[in-house]
């Protein structure tokens, strides 16, 4: 699948993109069931908030996940975004995918140093692809509408967001087929005496 850069550029000057504090009607919210830590030995389990737009979703149409990184979906994802005209344009689905520990989505119940040593990009990173994974092996248990395990699957987004889409796809190419990283911050120094 083809996007040319005029749609892109168009849609990215339409003005369409406006802020709302609600979760769109046209998006329903799901769960899924993630452990606290995929790399080491504690075993809990939490659940990860998650939504779909499938309303321009036909067969064949790719997936675009997006997740707003230090924000909620409710402050982030709305029916104005660059991502959902992008759906609307190549039949496309939305599944936006909040952050652990952000919004609804916290695998702790509290902010001590003991519980945020588990909010780390390693285990973001895998939270997004355990999803991802499943989009690829059986859609039925992530999606309302019957997609197909071999859509093409695209990241975006912006800042810390953006950074994200672009690790996913590095990370993951193997589910990533395509990144849309806006401002994203994917190199971290730590004294950039130049600013």
């Amino acid at each position: 699948m083809r996007l040319s850069l005029s749609i892109l550029v168009g849609l990215a000057v339409s003005g369409q993109c406006q802020s709302t504090l609600s979760i769109p009607s046209s998006s329903t919210v799901y769960k899924f069931t993630q452990p606290v830590d995929h790399f080491g030995a504690n075993n809990s389990q939490w659940q990860q908030q998650y939504l779909i737009n499938a309303t321009f979703y036909r067969p064949g149409g790719p997936v675009y996940m997006i997740t707003p990184g230090e924000s909620t979906l409710a402050t982030y994802y709305t029916d104005r975004t660059f991502v959902n005209d992008l759906a609307r344009v190549t039949n496309g689905v939305v599944l936006a995918i909040e952050h652990r520990y952000y919004g609804s989505s916290y695998p702790m119940p509290d902010l001590s140093g003991a519980s945020l040593k588990y909010m780390t990009p390693e285990n973001a990173l895998e939270d997004f692809a355990s999803i991802l994974r499943l989009v690829k092996t059986d859609p039925s248990r992530i999606f309302p509408v019957p997609v197909s395990a071999n859509s093409t699957i695209i990241t975006a987004g912006g800042s810390y967001s953006g950074a994200i889409a672009a690790w996913m796809r590095a990370k993951y190419p193997q589910l990533v087929k395509g990144a849309w990283a806006s401002s994203a911050l994917i190199k971290a120094q730590y004294e950039l005496y130049s600013y």
